[in-house]
C-alpha cells in the first residue's frame, strides 16, 4: 500500500498603501495589491528559522522604477529612500508590517515598494509594483502596511 501525503507550504504578501492629506488626515488614495516574495526573501526566512540570523524584515523602501518585480530581484529599483517598520504585529499565521512616512519622507512618483533587513543595502525581502503611481509630496502622508501569510 502507498502511503501519499502532499502538503504545500506557500508564502504570499499584499501590501495596502493609504495617502492622506496632511494637514486633514483624509484619505486621497488607497492601493492594494499582491506583492511577491523574492529569492533573498524566502533565503532569509530559511536562516531565520534555522537560528542562522536575526535580520527580520524592519524597513519598508519605496522607488520610482517600473520593471514588473521578479524573483531574482536584490535590490529596489530607482529607490527614493526607506524608513524603519513603525509596528509589527502577528495574528496566527500573519505577520504584518506597517510604516509611516510624514510629509517629509521619501517624496517623489513612487512606482514600486519593498521590504529589507537593513537601513541601507541588506537583502531585499520581498517587492510589488505600485499602480496607479502616488505622488508623494509634503502637503500627504502615507501608511503602508505589507502583510506576509505563512500557509
Amino acid at each position: 500500500m502507498k502511503v501519499s501525503t502532499s502538503e504545500e507550504f506557500k508564502i504570499k504578501g499584499k501590501v495596502r498603501i493609504i495617502v492622506r492629506d496632511a494637514k486633514m488626515g483624509k484619505i486621497l488614495q488607497i492601493v492594494e495589491k499582491s506583492n511577491i516574495i523574492v529569492g533573498g526573501g524566502k533565503n532569509l526566512i530559511a536562516s531565520l528559522v534555522n537560528g542562522e540570523s536575526a535580520n527580520i524584515p524592519n524597513y519598508c523602501a519605496v522607488g520610482s522604477g517600473t520593471t514588473t518585480p521578479s524573483v531574482s530581484d536584490t535590490t529596489l529599483e530607482g529607490e527614493i529612500g526607506r524608513l524603519a517598520v513603525t509596528q509589527r504585529s502577528r495574528a496566527n499565521n500573519v505577520i504584518t508590517y506597517s510604516t509611516f512616512f510624514g510629509s517629509g519622507d521619501c517624496n517623489g512618483t513612487w512606482n514600486k515598494v519593498g521590504l529589507f533587513n537593513a537601513q541601507s543595502g541588506g537583502t531585499l525581502f520581498s517587492e510589488a509594483l505600485i499602480s496607479p503611481s502616488i505622488a508623494k509630496d509634503t502637503t500627504k502622508t502615507v501608511t503602508i502596511d505589507y502583510s506576509v501569510t505563512f500557509g
